[in-house]
């Protein structure tokens, strides 16, 4: 039976992977060997609406590890350059909640807008509350880093959202004691106990009630309605269909074939059409779709001329690409970009 898709292996933001590669440019590396084997460029990185698989993320730390070694905390430094802004719609919606609680429940409702991997989820134990997360189905080799990288990021935005300082009232984590637990337990301001059965930091359950200070109903519900709306977007390229979607993104400048994706992905041609079948595709429809949505932003957001974005989109001749646009869209590029720039 094939297995389910891990629940952290979904498209995210590339605003994740430049705060990791600049940490690792701070400790001396250089861009290269931060994004060696991840598929990402330097240039990508500019990309700001663009998103990435989690393997790619996922290789970007293994590179980190390889590079700097394991005794450093760099899930905890990591960890403290995530702040509460850096998730756009996500931030607003969180912010804007009228109660410590809401916001909690709101950021782990919407937590595939940001940064994590162990599936946070609230627990109520009486006068306290857990926040939980799970990293048995994670790489083994980058678990402790996204472990220690997401509890530092939930603290560090729960300390921009309460109007007083987060009492912690235990931290219990499954992995083993590292070398620098004393950073870990400063930074916390509690002593965590390690090799426990489950991972979570908990705090009291009346703080739960605390009224935020810049909570604004409507704003929240506003707020709400986009965040639904950017994880349906996303949707698209979440599942196998998805992750071609992203490669052909990254490549399309090259006028990838079915044979060049099925090499990307180690598997036959017939294979990936097999696949792409059971998703309620094709590779040809997903080519379109990814050419028409690129030519529609560059025609909306850039001033590239029409024969630079058809080389771009991997054209050879410029009538190819007109004609292509006009099949898409019933118009030609030069009517749409003046309609829509």
């Amino acid at each position: 039976m094939k297995p389910e898709t891990p629940q952290w292996d979904f498209p995210r933001s590339l605003d994740s992977v430049a705060i990791l590669v600049g940490l690792g440019v701070d400790y001396g590396l250089n861009v290269a060997q931060c994004l060696a084997h991840s598929g990402l460029r330097e240039i990508d990185l500019k990309a700001k609406k663009r998103l990435l698989s989690a393997e790619s993320e996922i290789q970007v730390i293994r590179n980190l590890q390889r590079h700097l070694g394991h005794d450093r905390p760099l899930g905890f430094e990591a960890g403290q350059r995530y702040q509460l802004t850096t998730f756009g719609i996500w931030s607003f919606a969180v912010l804007s909640c009228r109660t410590a609680r809401q916001a909690a429940e709101t950021g782990v409702r919407f937590a595939r807008l940001t940064s994590a991997y162990c599936n946070p989820r609230l627990e109520d134990r009486g006068e306290e509350v857990l926040m939980k997360a799970t990293v048995d189905d994670l790489p083994e080799d980058v678990s402790q880093f996204l472990l220690e990288r997401d509890a530092v990021t939930v603290v560090n935005i729960q300390r921009g959202i309460l109007p007083m300082a987060l009492p912690l009232m235990r931290f219990h984590c499954s992995f083993p004691k590292p070398v620098y637990a004393d950073v870990l337990d400063d930074f916390f301001d509690i002593a965590i106990q390690y090799e426990q059965a489950e991972n979570f930091i908990s705090a009291p359950a009346n703080l739960g009630d605390v009224i935020l200070p810049r909570n604004n109903s409507s704003f929240f519900q506003r707020c709400e309605q986009e965040c639904l709306q950017v994880l349906g977007q996303r949707r698209i390229h979440e599942g196998f269909s998805g992750k071609v979607r992203m490669e052909l993104v990254r490549e399309i400048h090259c006028a990838p074939t079915m044979a060049d994706i099925s090499q990307y992905f180690a598997v036959s041609s017939r294979t990936l059409r097999r696949r792409l079948q059971q998703e309620g595709t094709d590779f040809e429809s997903l080519l379109d779709e990814t050419r028409q949505a690129l030519a529609e932003e560059l025609l909306r957001t850039t001033n590239f001329s029409i024969t630079e974005i058809a080389e771009r989109l991997g054209y050879q001749q410029t009538t190819n690409f007109i004609r292509a646009f006009k099949r898409w869209t019933g118009t030609s590029p030069l009517p749409f970009r003046t309609n829509n720039f």
